[in-house]
């Protein structure tokens, strides 16, 4: 009996080292198995940062060579096909240098000037393809960004050096970079060492003035509609908002202000209904800036029709006159309206305003005027030399001419360019605008209008 016992004792001891080592095995083998999946994904990232460094280094390559060579041909065509290609390749490098693990690292210096240079670059060539002649100081900016140019490739070119001779892995360079951040230099034995030292010695680049998004000229520019205004208190500041959104003053409440902006303001805080939005006041001048807030709206009832003549009813009440609405997006409720200013007839796009009203009940919830206060005033506009049969004449064929009116529209660096719009139908259904110049008759630009139940954006 004792021995029978002692059998099954044995037998049901195997089977649970059995079970055991089964156990073990089972996770032993899923452990090994996405220990070789993590490794796998880290070689496949790893992977990706190399690639895009290496298409960075390329890239800056590439721009180097281009701005060289445009130092020195005088055929216009080809300075603008250098120009076309250097914008191509600044901006394939910015996108790789998105993708690198050092968003951690102040890389402001470097993106910046590749930005820069880009768009410089583009400014140019639709400057000479205009037909004028780029001068002295053109050739001196060429010069100063191809200078810079050369001495960020050659810093790529021996970082990727030392990352291919020493087999150095980028994700883990990035994990080790934050350690950098507290240092005033970078380790030059490093990937992020080198580059927090190229970003702490990075040349001084020249002003750049041009008609595009980077210009100096953009951040030194005043608000033309709050030139030779006065300042206003926080006190008069509530004030405003109060009677601008039909609000109690015993109900705006103050949260600050935003001194540092380049329209500084004052900012407030209000109910409607059940929630609260937030304001921004201008501190010269005393001009609502934005309206905003997260806003819970029941069933849409109103129409478009309705919703624009609540917009336009509140922009008139406010002082906004002769507005004209240029397109309408619909979204949880809400309806944005869009409005441009106008004057003797001509739109002038420039002069944006923002009215976000709630379909419900047609109540005010958003506004923004940043546009209208930065562009508006009252212009010098010129006879247009180009007549509209002649404007609509420079549609394509492929295109179905419906209407054409003066505007004047925004370029990149916030000049203007007077204009007649046209507008056409594709051959698809769909509609698009064609901007000629009233002066000149020369093509700015062909925007196409995505158009749904929603609304209508512009591209």
């Amino acid at each position: 009996m004792g021995i029978k016992k002692t059998k099954r004792q044995v037998r049901c001891a195997a089977r649970v080292v059995s079970f055991a080592l089964a156990l073990v095995l089972v996770l032993g083998g899923t452990a090994l198995k996405y220990f070789i999946k993590a490794n796998r994904y880290e070689r496949e990232v790893e992977n990706g940062y190399q690639k895009a460094f290496t298409e960075l280094s390329s890239n800056l390559d590439a721009i180097k060579t281009s701005l060289h060579k445009s130092l020195y041909v005088t055929s216009p065509a080809l300075l603008s096909a250098l120009c076309t290609d250097i914008y191509a390749k600044a901006s394939a490098a910015q996108m790789t240098l998105e993708e690198l693990p050092y968003c951690n690292l102040p890389i402001e210096n470097t993106s910046g000037f590749i930005a820069k240079t880009g768009d410089y670059a583009y400014a140019l060539s639709r400057m000479v393809n205009s037909g004028q002649a780029p001068g002295d100081k053109e050739y001196e900016i060429l010069n100063s960004l191809y200078k810079t140019s050369a001495k960020l490739s050659d810093i790529l070119a021996e970082t990727q050096a030392m990352i291919y001779s020493r087999g150095l892995l980028l994700g883990m360079e990035a994990d080790a970079s934050e350690e950098l951040l507290s240092k005033e230099e970078g380790d030059s034995d490093s990937v992020s060492g080198t580059i927090m030292t190229t970003e702490n010695d990075f040349p001084e680049l020249p002003t750049l003035i041009y008609d595009g998004p980077f210009s100096e000229h953009i951040e030194k520019k005043e608000a033309e509609r709050l030139k030779g205004s006065e300042e206003v208190t926080k006190e008069e500041a509530a004030v405003k908002i109060a009677e601008f959104m039909s609000v109690k003053k015993t109900d705006v409440t103050y949260e600050g202000e935003n001194a540092s902006a380049r329209m500084p303001t004052w900012r407030f805080s209000f109910p409607v209904r059940d929630s609260r939005l937030y304001a921004q006041v201008t501190k010269r001048g005393g001009e609502v800036l934005t309206v905003f807030g997260q806003f819970n709206t029941g069933e849409a009832a109103l129409t478009r029709e309705e919703v624009e003549e609540k917009a336009g009813s509140f922009l008139r009440e406010n002082g906004y006159e002769n507005m004209s609405v240029t397109y309408t997006q619909k979204e949880d409720g809400t309806m944005l309206v869009n409005y441009a200013a106008t004057q003797g007839g001509v739109v002038l796009y420039p002069d944006l305003v923002k009215v976000r009203v709630a379909m419900d009940d047609g109540t005010i919830i958003g506004f923004e005027a940043s546009g209208y206060l930065m562009s508006h005033r009252e212009r010098d506009i010129p006879e247009a030399a180009v007549g509209a049969a002649e404007a609509e004449g420079k549609a394509s064929p492929a295109l179905k001419v419906l209407s054409s009116r003066l505007c004047i529209i925004p370029t990149a660096g916030s000049g203007e360019v007077f204009c007649r719009e046209v507008k056409c139908e594709t051959r698809e259904g769909g509609h698009c605008l064609l901007y000629i110049n009233a002066l000149s008759g020369a093509e700015e630009k062909l925007l196409l209008l995505i158009e749904d139940e929603n609304g209508t954006l512009t591209i």
